[in-house]
């Protein structure tokens, strides 16, 4: 089965069951999800900051780790690197991590932000039309 990389964002989506998360499904049907290690602290911050009670959190940590993580490398490392260093389009670092994962895992990214992604030359990227989300 192919794999996706999952921006923060659509993972976010599916793991709250909020309704944006539909189109998503229908677009990665019969391949399996994963996510960077960027967007697994990202999402650690929920709990955290909306100070979730035990069981909350628990139900949470349940459904968050069904997901495979790719872990940082030294490729992840190089490819965050020259994303950080591409001229013309400063990155957040948390974006960068997420693409630097993709292209150094070799995985399409699945984005609800593809004006985040879409000047990587090198990344593919899958979402949603704009005029269906």
């Amino acid at each position: 089965m192919d794999q996706l990389l999952t921006d923060t964002c659509v993972a976010s989506y599916i793991l709250k069951n909020d309704t944006r998360k539909d189109p998503y499904l229908k677009l990665i049907a019969s391949r399996a999800l994963v996510i960077s290690f960027m967007s697994l602290a990202e999402l650690y911050r929920w709990p955290r900051n909306r100070n979730w009670s035990e069981a909350r959190k628990k139900e949470f940590l349940e459904a968050v780790h069904k997901y495979p993580v790719m872990v940082c490398t030294d490729a992840v490392c190089w490819e965050w690197a020259q994303l950080m260093d591409m001229p013309g389009r400063p990155m957040p670092f948390a974006d960068a991590w997420i693409a630097a994962t993709a292209l150094a895992y070799k995985l399409p990214l699945v984005t609800h932000n593809r004006t985040d992604f879409e000047h990587i030359t090198d990344l593919e990227l899958l979402f949603v039309n704009d005029a269906q989300s």
